[in-house]
């Protein structure tokens, strides 16, 4: 039998080396490539600063791989049992070290360096890690064959709704944990819910239908059926039911309505699958995937790590404490200034008050039927707001405005590091010959990027924006500056029929209004 402890107390506050680790976290996002070069390739999703060893074994779907990775975890050892996707987690995870468990196998090598342990398989005995140096072993089945009584065990219930999920997908997890630890305390983390409608494509044909009824989208989304297996877009998609009917919007239906099942690449978004792992599968193994019901999504993963007092099981980082860099007052917030590179006046970096009200459920619901969204439209500033702050926390105004102060300190940072980046690449690229032709185009180019990025706010780009071309490749640095060339083959159509004149008068005067923002902001020409 294993001691299962009665009382647990998930209010228990963490130690005090999340706050240094909070810290080294911010530290990290400053320092790294996506602050510093602009790169928008792969996952930074730091969340608590610390280091953690862990190790995966699993038969399927590489789940808590990708969870562990995503978290910014080193995986060290990735244990294959039976497992058909072998030869991709080979190439997907360079640093981790894959081993084929066999009847061969040498359990010595995964003793050590170690903290927690995810498996979706009961571990294998020949392993043996429930006699290593783990701290945590977590399974998604329930482990039969523990070697040793110092191991306690806990169930953790996550569902896939209350994660960022659109299924009704629950799973129970067992988390075994060393009796020298007095409490293990979880954190509960609050995620904005979503609904179907958030995951399908428009441009995808089917049977008209009418529209749906509307339902209330400021409740908890629950599974709508709306007669034999066909659901609601606004409600959650039966986790076991893949072959189900639909109601989606699309561009090609007379009543902007379809009914229809979902398609293999849809369906591989209601598992979690990063987009940047789809294209390496073939059509065969993404249709295999797509019907695995016993697979995790990797919501369930990344909430399963949120929830974890990492700092108990932990490695602090042995790298020294940097200073935070100072932030260089660019564009001040309250006041009316010009900027060091003499740029008209902006009174609000981020562009919004310190809270943002609660929508209209009627409007919300309109907005996301809609396919398409004018340009006038206003940024739904409380999508992003209620990932952070829930609608009814008592201290959502309070949290909100500290938000704000922060998205201001960010946005300035980055338009310092924006004309420092430039400036630094001109020198080494220029630095023979700083009158040169090719120099003066880059010149005017980059400070071009320059200010508009600078009369950006933290939620659109006020003066329109232009390709950042110094981050680019040297060889394809002179095409994003310049624009790529339209190649036309035979002549170019011509047509002399005029637009029919609009009906209606309050969209006639709106349509004649449309050009005045371009010219307002100097679109067309902000450097000549």
């Amino acid at each position: 039998m294993i001691p299962t402890p009665t009382t647990f107390n998930d209010a228990h506050p963490l130690p005090n080396k999340v706050v240094s680790g909070l810290k080294r976290s911010f530290e990290a996002v400053l320092a790294s490539e996506v602050s510093l070069f602009g790169e928008t390739s792969g996952v930074l999703q730091i969340q608590h600063g610390c280091e953690v060893d862990c190790g995966v074994i699993c038969s399927g779907w590489p789940t808590f791989v990708f969870g562990a990775v995503a978290r910014g975890w080193n995986v060290q050892f990735i244990c294959l049992k039976n497992n058909e996707w072998s030869d991709l987690i080979n190439n997907w995870f360079p640093n981790s070290t894959v081993l084929i468990v066999d009847d061969n196998f040498n359990p010595s090598i995964v003793q050590q360096g170690v903290s927690i342990w995810f498996s979706d398989i009961d571990p294998p005995r020949i392993l043996q890690v429930w006699n290593s140096d783990a701290l945590v072993i977590i399974t998604q089945r329930r482990a039969r064959h523990i070697q040793g009584r110092e191991w306690c065990m806990r169930p953790i219930t996550i569902m896939h709704a209350q994660c960022g999920g659109v299924t009704d997908g629950k799973w129970v997890l067992n988390l075994y944990y060393k009796a020298s630890f007095t409490d293990f305390p979880l954190t509960e983390c609050a995620v904005s819910g979503r609904n179907l409608h958030s995951l399908l494509d428009s441009m995808s044909s089917g049977c008209p239908c009418t529209s749906p009824p509307k339902i209330d989208l400021t409740a908890t989304p629950i599974v709508v059926r709306q007669r034999c297996s066909t659901y609601h877009c606004d409600g959650l998609l039966p986790w076991t039911d893949r072959d189900a009917f639909v109601t989606s919007p699309s561009v090609f239906s007379p009543t902007r309505w379809v009914r229809r099942r979902l398609t293999t690449r849809e369906l591989l978004h209601v598992l979690d699958v990063p987009d940047s792992v789809i294209p390496a599968l073939s059509d065969r193994s993404q249709r295999t995937l797509s019907r695995d019901t016993a697979s995790l999504p990797l919501k369930i993963v990344l909430q399963l790590l949120n929830m974890l007092p990492i700092p108990m099981f932990a490695r602090t980082s042995a790298s020294k404490r940097r200073c935070l860099p100072k932030a260089l007052l660019v564009i001040d917030s309250t006041s009316s200034v010009s900027g060091p590179i003499g740029i008209g006046p902006t009174t609000n970096l981020c562009d919004g008050p310190a809270s943002s009200p609660n929508p209209n459920p009627q409007n919300e619901s309109e907005r996301n039927q809609k396919a398409t969204k004018s340009d006038d439209a206003p940024v739904p500033e409380y999508l992003w707001d209620r990932s952070i702050v829930d609608d009814d926390d008592p201290r959502r105004a309070e949290k909100l405005s500290f938000l704000v102060h922060f998205r201001q300190f960010a946005l300035r940072w980055w338009k310092r590091h924006l004309t420092r980046d430039f400036l630094r690449w001109f020198r080494h690229t220029h630095s023979k010959n700083l009158s040169s032709f090719a120099a003066r185009r880059d010149r005017l180019a980059g400070l071009e990027c320059i200010i508009r990025g600078a009369n950006s706010t933290w939620w659109e780009w006020k003066d329109g924006s232009r390709p950042f071309f110094w981050r680019w490749p040297s060889y394809y640095q002179a095409t994003i500056r310049d624009g790529l060339r339209l190649w036309c083959h035979g002549s170019l159509p011509k047509w002399r029929v005029p637009q029919r004149h609009e009906p209606d008068p309050e969209l006639r005067e709106r349509m004649r209004l449309s050009p005045g923002p371009i010219w307002a902001t100097s679109i067309l020409g902000i450097c000549s």
